[in-house]
C-alpha cells in the first residue's frame, strides 16, 4: 500500500495511479476504494456523500462552518480553513490536526489558512503549526496564510482587519517539512521568513506592513516566475531600505515574468532603477501600486522601453492624470488611475 500511494504523491497528476489503489483498497474492503472509483466516473454527489461519512467527525462538523475542501480521486486536493463560527482558536487547530493526520490529506496540494478567529490580536502559528506537528506532512505544492485581502480593483486593500495585528510567526519552520512548495503567500505581518531558495520555488507574495530587509535578503529562490512584496512605512515596523529593494532586483533570476514592489515609500527610486537592470527586460507583468509613486517615477519609468511588458499596476499612487496617459502610451494595459492631489504628502496604503 505505502508503494501505492507513494506513486500518487510523486505523480498526483496521474490517473492510472489512482485506479490502482483504488482496487487495492476495495480488495481489502475498505470503501476509500469506492470514493476513488466514485469520483472517477464522474457520480460527484455520491462521491459526496460517501467522503462526508469517512471524515473524521470534527472535520466533518466544520464543513457547514469555515472549512472547504475541493476532493479529486477520492483525496481532498484543496483545503481552506477559515473562521469558525464557535470563534475558538484551539478548535481550528483540533479541526486542521484531524484533518492532517486523516488518510484524506495525503495527496493534499492546495491548503489556505484564513484568519481563524475574528480577535483584536490573531496569532497565526496556532494553526499553521500543525503542519510542523504532524507526523505526515502533505505534498503541499501552494500555501496561503491569511484570506483577508480584496483584490477587487478600486477598492481598499483589506476590510475590517488591522493588517499589523495579524502576527504569522516564524515560518521558516515550514519549509523543511514543506519541500515541495511552488506557490507561497503570507498576508500578515511580524514574520521571520527563514531562507527561501528551494529550486522547486515559482511564485512568493508577502503581503505585509512590516517587511524588513532581512526578508528580501531570504528570497533567492533560483527559478522564481512571479515575486509581490508590500513593503510597509518604517514608522509602522516596514524597515525596508532601498538599499536592500536594490540589491533584491539584482538578484532576480532570469525566470522572473511577474514582479510587484509595492506599498513602499522608495517606489520613485524603484521605477528609476528597475528600467537599468537585466530582470526588467523579460517582465511582463509589473506592480508598483499601493506606495509613493508620483511623477518624477513615471518619467523615469518610461525612459526605457521594456520590451516583454504586457501590464503595469500603479492603484493608489500619487501620479497626475498626465503622468498616467504618459504610462499607458508607454505600455500596453495600465491599471490605476490618477490622485486627486498628486503634489500632497504622500504615505504608502497599507501601514497598519
Amino acid at each position: 500500500m505505502d508503494e501505492l500511494l507513494a506513486a500518487i504523491v510523486a505523480a498526483p497528476d496521474d490517473v492510472d495511479n489512482y485506479l490502482v489503489y483504488a482496487d487495492w483498497l476495495q480488495s481489502h474492503g475498505d470503501p476509500r476504494g469506492e470514493l476513488i472509483a466514485l469520483h472517477h466516473a464522474g457520480h460527484a454527489d455520491r462521491a459526496n456523500e460517501l467522503a462526508y461519512t469517512l471524515l473524521p467527525p470534527e472535520v466533518a462538523s466544520a464543513l457547514d462552518r469555515g472549512l472547504r475542501l475541493e476532493w479529486r480521486l477520492g483525496f481532498v486536493a484543496r483545503a481552506r480553513l477559515g473562521r469558525l463560527d464557535s470563534a475558538s482558536g484551539p478548535e481550528a487547530r483540533h479541526v486542521l490536526d484531524a484533518l492532517l493526520a486523516d488518510p484524506s490529506a495525503r495527496v493534499l496540494r492546495e491548503l489556505v489558512l484564513d484568519i481563524c478567529v475574528w480577535d483584536r490580536w490573531v496569532y497565526m502559528e496556532e494553526q499553521w503549526g500543525a503542519l510542523v506537528a504532524t507526523r505526515e506532512p502533505p505534498p503541499l505544492r501552494r500555501l496561503q496564510l491569511g484570506d483577508f485581502v480584496d483584490r477587487t480593483p478600486g477598492r481598499y486593500p483589506y476590510a475590517d482587519r488591522d493588517i499589523s495585528a495579524v502576527e504569522v510567526g516564524n515560518v521558516g519552520a515550514l519549509w523543511p517539512v514543506l519541500p515541495a512548495l511552488e506557490e507561497i503567500e503570507i498576508q500578515g505581518c511580524h514574520f521571520q521568513l527563514g531562507r527561501l531558495d528551494s529550486p522547486r520555488l515559482r511564485s512568493i507574495e508577502l503581503c505585509t506592513s512590516t517587511c524588513g530587509d532581512e526578508h528580501l535578503a531570504a528570497i533567492r529562490a533560483p527559478n522564481l516566475e512571479r515575486l509581490v512584496i508590500w513593503c510597509g512605512d518604517g514608522e509602522y515596523g516596514g524597515g525596508v531600505t532601498y538599499d536592500g529593494l536594490a540589491d533584491l532586483l539584482r538578484a532576480l533570476p532570469p525566470t522572473l515574468v511577474e514582479l510587484g514592489i509595492m506599498n513602499t515609500v522608495h517606489s520613485d527610486d524603484v521605477a528609476a532603477l528597475l528600467p537599468t537592470l537585466p530582470v526588467a527586460r523579460q517582465l511582463r507583468a509589473l506592480d508598483l501600486g499601493l506606495g509613493t509613486l508620483g511623477d518624477a517615477g513615471a518619467r523615469e519609468l518610461t525612459r526605457r522601453a521594456l520590451p516583454a511588458l504586457e501590464e503595469l499596476r500603479v492603484q493608489r499612487s500619487y501620479i497626475s492624470a498626465a503622468a498616467l496617459g504618459a504610462l499607458k502610451q508607454w505600455c500596453p494595459r495600465v491599471l490605476g488611475e490618477a490622485a486627486r492631489n498628486p503634489d500632497s504628502q504622500r504615505y504608502v496604503s497599507v501601514s497598519e
